[in-house]
Formats: structure tokens, C-alpha cells, sequence
């Protein structure tokens, strides 16, 4: 009796030995791999591979993808430096001054005047400037002018500064010759003379008549009374 219940604890003790080995065998035994499925992909699908979604498979980044770079900030740009403000004031616009020629207005117009009696025109036509010339149509018309004067005499000369400038004024007696003798003719003159390098010339001169006929129309035609009664 007492042997039995030593055998039957005894078994009992093996095959309990037994079931822990099986239990700790299970329990380090891997576990199997489900089957491996190749299936071919209809055109335009994925290929399942090993029995997953490739889609949801992690993708190789691409080199150069991945983590983006932190972009670098641009650094603010600096405010200007405040600039001092200036007031800048033109002076005001000055002419040059002009020194006036030491020679007098009214020996310039004198001097003209000698010119002409001693038939220099040249001489007399530097007095003029060019605008004077061209009013007078150029130099040979003006010399023909004089084609009859004999003499010309200035007097009562008015001098007025402007300026610079002078304003001349004088009355003028000429004597012409005509076919039954001089003529006499008095003119109002007035000239304005700017300076020009040391002296003075004449940027405008005008004359207008006072009295005298042209040498032309001085002589009376004469009467004939032998032609008047058709003789010869």
C-alpha cells in the first residue's frame, strides 16, 4: 500500500516534469511565416508582396528629400541712417559786371560820322553791329546811300546810361549834291551803343527826317515856253 502511493506520486511528479518541458518548448518555438504570395499586378496596380500593401510600406527616401532644411531668415534689413536735414539757398543771380569803355558814346558817333565825309565806309561800318547791317540790307546798299552826301554834321547830342548800355539822341544836318546844288536835309537820329571789348558799338540806329527834299526832287522842273508853243 505503501509502495503504490510512492509510484503513483512518482508519476504524477514525471509527468508533471513532462508538461512544464512541453510548455517552455512552445513558449521559445518561433513562430511560422504566413506563406509568401506572389501575384501579378494588373497594369497600373502595385505587386502585394509578402502579403502586404506595398503602399503601406515604408518608402526609400529619395536622396535629397526627407528632413527639409530650417530655412535661414534674411536678416532684417537696417533702417536708414537719419540724414541731417540742409537747407541749401541759391544766391541770388548776379550779373557780370560790365566795365564801360573809357571812350566817350559821343566821340564813337562823331568818329562815324568823319568817316563817311572821308568815304571810308569800312571804317564806318565796324561802328555797326550785325543786327544794325542786316536792317540796312548789307554793306553795298548802305554805301550807296551816300552816293550824293557831301557832309554830315552832328549836333545837340543827348547822352542817357542804361546800364551798361548808352542812349544816344542828336539832330543831323547833311548837304547832298543835286543838279542845281547841295541840298540841305535835317534827320532825328538815335543810336544805343553797348559796350563791345574796349569800345562801343552801335546795336540799333534810326533816323527819321525833320525837314530838306530829297537831291533827287530838289530842282523845279524847268519851263520851256519855246516847247510850250510847239517850236524846237
Amino acid at each position: 500500500m505503501h509502495s503504490s502511493s510512492a509510484t503513483v506520486v512518482a508519476l504524477l511528479l514525471v509527468v508533471a516534469a513532462a508538461s512544464l518541458i512541453a510548455l517552455a518548448a512552445i513558449a521559445v518555438r518561433p513562430t511560422p511565416q504566413g506563406p509568401t504570395v506572389t501575384t501579378q499586378a494588373a497594369p497600373g496596380a502595385q505587386p502585394r508582396v509578402h502579403g502586404r500593401d506595398p503602399s503601406s510600406a515604408r518608402r526609400t527616401p529619395r536622396r535629397g528629400s526627407g528632413r527639409r532644411k530650417a530655412r535661414t531668415a534674411a536678416p532684417p534689413t537696417p533702417a536708414p541712417a537719419a540724414v541731417p536735414e540742409v537747407l541749401v539757398t541759391e544766391a541770388p543771380h548776379q550779373e557780370a559786371a560790365v566795365t564801360a569803355p573809357a571812350q566817350k558814346p559821343e566821340a564813337v558817333v562823331e568818329g562815324y560820322y568823319r568817316a563817311l565825309d572821308a568815304r571810308r565806309f569800312k571804317e564806318a561800318w565796324t561802328v555797326l553791329s550785325p543786327a544794325v547791317h542786316a536792317a540796312f540790307g548789307g554793306f553795298e546798299r548802305w554805301r550807296d546811300g551816300f552816293a550824293t552826301t557831301l557832309s554830315n554834321l552832328p549836333r545837340d547830342i543827348e547822352v542817357a546810361h542804361e546800364g551798361a548800355a548808352v542812349s544816344l539822341a542828336h539832330e543831323l544836318v547833311t548837304e547832298d549834291r543835286s543838279s542845281c546844288g547841295p541840298v540841305r536835309r535835317t534827320f532825328r537820329v538815335r543810336w544805343r551803343l553797348e559796350p563791345d571789348g574796349d569800345g562801343w558799338r552801335a546795336a540799333s540806329l534810326t533816323g527819321v527826317k525833320r525837314s530838306g527834299p530829297e537831291p533827287a526832287e530838289a530842282c523845279p522842273a524847268r519851263h520851256d515856253p519855246a516847247r510850250a508853243a510847239g517850236g524846237r
